[in-house]
């Protein structure tokens, strides 16, 4: 199954788990999302941090690696950048992708009534995640 976003600012992807801050009241803290950033020493590597990073440095006076931290400062925003499709290119092969992203939208992209759809694909919908996978699809014909 493809990975799914956590948000649709296509910097971060949801994650099994989470992360939280100990140090903070519980539940005031928590993320269920990992960022990528990608990596300004080595092309075609990422970093992967808990999205809760940016309160770990500015509450906890956490300090990252230079090297993540020039990635971060080196990331153009107004770049077109997809965590879910990078995190799948490293993961899975072409047919994997084609694989998974064809069902992805044919199953969760359906044009169905409103009242026909199932939460899941209300929500999928919404958020326009079909749109990466027919994006990906198009560039990479079988």
């Amino acid at each position: 199954m493809a990975t799914q976003a956590c948000s649709v600012d296509g910097w971060s992807l949801q994650t099994w788990g989470g992360s939280f801050c100990p140090a903070t009241e519980a539940g005031n803290r928590v993320s269920g999302c990992e960022i990528l950033v990608p990596d300004v020493s080595r092309d075609g590597r990422f970093f992967s941090t808990p999205a809760l990073v940016s309160h770990y440095v500015a509450a906890h006076a956490y300090l990252p690696p230079q090297v993540f931290i020039d990635s971060v400062l080196a990331i153009e925003q107004s770049r077109e950048f997809d965590a879910v499709v990078s995190y799948d290119e490293l993961t899975m092969s072409v047919q994997e992708m084609r694989k998974s992203y064809e069902y992805e939208v044919t199953e969760n992209a359906n044009p169905l009534p409103e009242e026909k759809l199932t939460e899941r694909q209300r929500v999928y919908c919404q958020l326009g995640e079909h749109l990466r996978y027919t994006k990906w699809l198009r560039g990479h014909p079988p």
